[in-house]
């Protein structure tokens, strides 16, 4: 999917000299100015090393980009992040008071054969298991031939601090969280602190997608009590690859409408948050649906927004 996205930004490139692509940047604030370019962007320098990203702070680190119109594609828990007026209004508080985000985490390992269809007790497709949300079989690889298992799919919808007190939850320590398996059920949830930087195993993806030795320990012993297997049964994976949509900018897998809220009044607000500037917002998050948290839901709000705006 990544190749989409590169074949694009070079078509964008190519387009015209004028155009330009700055990487690691964060949006920190929207501004006014009384000039043919509206719009003041400050943009801060940002660093990723091992997958995780943080603010530069020397004193070239600040971007300052004038701009006539805007369109910001970015997560609707990024949005509301910036520093900019609209964003601060009763309006948009409303908008946001309308939604709520799913936090969620997926963990994939590849095999040599597929041991959960072999000496089992549920040789099945999809199965529920405390502690993993959901299990999928994924298939097996054209390519390497390697058996996928979706080793654990899990939810957790972040509606309220109550909800997750009610749940055992520490809303401050999922904010801070950069992975781990999240499981309101679980008595205590694994949830991988920034600081513990705890290597990976051998054959995971590096960085933020890393599957650490904590985080493999406690899937396999659910998984053995799933499937009704000693753990020593299951294999070694061959590889792993982790994906936490818990931080900063995503903050969630996708975007929910509380009960009480019309769904489109709250998706065209978030589209276009004040009716009084040129700031226009795509992606996913503001998509009908069946497509939110989906790339396809991304790209039909761009076409949208040019078609109706521009």
């Amino acid at each position: 999917m990544s190749s989409v996205v590169e074949r694009t930004f070079q078509q964008f490139l190519n387009a015209s000299s004028k155009h330009s692509l700055k990487k690691n940047r964060r949006l920190v604030s929207i501004r006014e100015r009384k000039d043919k370019y509206r719009y003041k962007l400050n943009f801060k320098e940002t660093v990723t090393a091992d997958g995780r990203t943080q603010d530069l702070h020397n004193w070239r680190s600040n971007n300052i980009v004038c701009a006539k119109r805007i369109i910001l594609a970015i997560p609707m828990f990024a949005l509301s992040k910036i520093n900019w007026a609209p964003l601060r209004s009763r309006h948009f508080t409303d908008l946001l008071s309308g939604t709520f985000i799913v936090h969620a985490s997926k963990v994939f390992m590849t095999y040599k054969s597929p041991w959960w269809l072999e000496d089992s007790k549920y040789p099945t497709r999809t199965l529920q298991a405390s502690g993993l949300g959901e299990v999928y079989g994924w298939g097996q690889s054209k390519v390497s031939g390697l058996h996928t298992l979706l080793v654990s799919y899990n939810k957790l919808i972040a509606t309220d601090e109550q909800w997750v007190a009610n749940n055992g939850l520490d809303e401050d320590l999922l904010e801070d969280s950069v992975g781990g398996v999240i499981d309101p059920n679980a008595a205590l949830p694994i949830l991988l602190d920034e600081a513990s930087h705890l290597p990976p195993i051998k054959g995971s993806a590096p960085g933020a997608n890393q599957v650490t030795a904590p985080l493999k320990d406690y899937l396999y012993d659910r998984l053995a009590l799933a499937f009704g297997i000693p753990r020593c049964a299951i294999p070694e994976p061959l590889s792993a690859i982790a994906g936490f949509w818990i931080k900063y900018p995503y903050g969630g897998g996708w975007v929910l409408t509380r009960p009480g809220y019309t769904f489109d009044d709250i998706i065209n607000g978030f589209r276009r948050p004040s009716d009084q500037h040129d700031v226009f917002v795509v992606g996913s998050d503001y998509s009908s649906r069946d497509k939110t948290g989906w790339v396809e839901g991304a790209l039909l709000t761009v076409e949208s927004v040019l078609k109706e705006f521009f």
